[in-house]
């Protein structure tokens, strides 16, 4: 049992509903994690006994039945998030000791589905940065080390506590917010799966702002089943927030039937091994695939007989895609100087 804080939110749900574990126990082995892990700065502010407090009310609506996906799942939840009468100071001392009197939108539907909060995630400071190293506590160290060195790594930012605590198996997912790659890029740093929501699908009220008309909240998880759960949960249209999409919700979770056949992927990029990777990919998976390149750039294996539209323009690589995929060189849409 004492490995429990390295299970899935998709195998933790299982394991709950068949009475095998109980939300006590798997909170338990989470906050033992937590109080081993202080090499790695992940946590910022430790919640043991609220916790245990939401694990023991987890596992009476658990024995009720019917209980929501997420009833009993420990979080870490990045200091970004306002959660009433816990320290949320966004890694800053102008913060400091700010203690709201009131919920974000994101961490009070987790908690009405009887998700338990294992404490605050360590983040750049106002999420400004990519490194986590302009935070109040210091920054957050990647848990992975390159082979033979004990050199300490970035875990990215601005959510380098929240990727650092999932891939190190401190929490079973966390959340995060996304300006400009604050999601995706810590999740690729730490090899864990990250995902910034189409603006207006998740409420940004209670969230400390960085750049409204960009930021969105998501989740960061161990797999992508896990990320398309936490999105469930915390999806849908909310009356305080201007910019929330009154759109109905679709379940994430049955979406991922893993088949892209017959489906657009746009690739936009100057990265010539990756988009060998795609033209690969579509020959083996059966997706139409377009390309968008700087000028005179062609990838080494593109064939005009593949029927792979290869362009400059990313509007015309991306119309009509069902999956766009970025690395956008510095030059794009800049003139060349002379």
């Amino acid at each position: 049992m004492t490995d429990l804080h390295k299970i899935t939110i998709a195998e933790a749900r299982s394991r709950l509903r068949k009475k095998e574990i109980t939300s006590v126990e798997l909170t338990e082995a989470c906050i033992s994690a937590v109080e081993g892990s202080d090499a790695l700065n992940a946590y910022c502010v430790k919640t043991p006994e609220l916790a245990r407090e939401q694990a023991k009310k987890a596992d009476e609506l658990l024995l009720k039945g019917n209980a929501p996906d997420m009833c009993g799942i420990p979080l870490g939840i990045k200091d970004l998030f306002c959660t009433k009468n816990v320290n949320s100071q966004a890694a800053s001392k102008i913060l400091t000791d700010f203690k709201p009197e009131y919920e974000s939108t994101v961490t009070s539907r987790l908690w009405d589905q009887g998700a338990i909060m294992l404490g605050k995630l360590n983040m750049d400071e106002f999420a400004m940065g990519s490194s986590n190293e302009t935070s109040v506590y210091g920054p957050a160290v990647n848990p992975w080390q390159r082979d033979g060195s004990d050199k300490k790594l970035t875990a990215g930012g601005s959510s380098g506590g929240s990727a650092s605590a999932v891939a190190a198996d401190l929490c079973l997912a966390a959340t995060g917010t996304d300006t400009g790659g604050s999601i995706r890029q810590p999740a690729a740093f730490t090899g864990i799966v990250g995902v910034k929501p189409t603006y207006g699908r998740v409420s940004r009220w209670g969230i400390i702002a960085f750049a409204s008309s960009l930021d969105q909240a998501g989740p960061m998880t161990k797999t992508v089943k896990d990320s398309a759960i936490f999105l469930n949960a915390i999806s849908g249209h909310d009356t305080k927030d201007s910019t929330s999409a009154p759109f109905e919700v679709p379940d994430f979770e049955a979406a991922i039937t893993g088949d892209i056949k017959g489906k657009k992927v746009a690739w936009i990029g100057d990265a010539n091994n990756m988009c060998n990777s795609y033209i690969n990919a579509s020959k083996q998976f059966e997706f139409h695939l377009s390309i968008a390149t700087p000028d005179k750039f062609i990838p080494s294996l593109y064939n005009e007989d593949d029927n792979i539209l290869l362009t400059n323009d990313p509007l015309i690589a991306a119309k009509d895609a069902d999956l766009v995929v970025t690395d956008v060189w510095a030059s794009m849409g800049q003139e060349e100087e002379e």
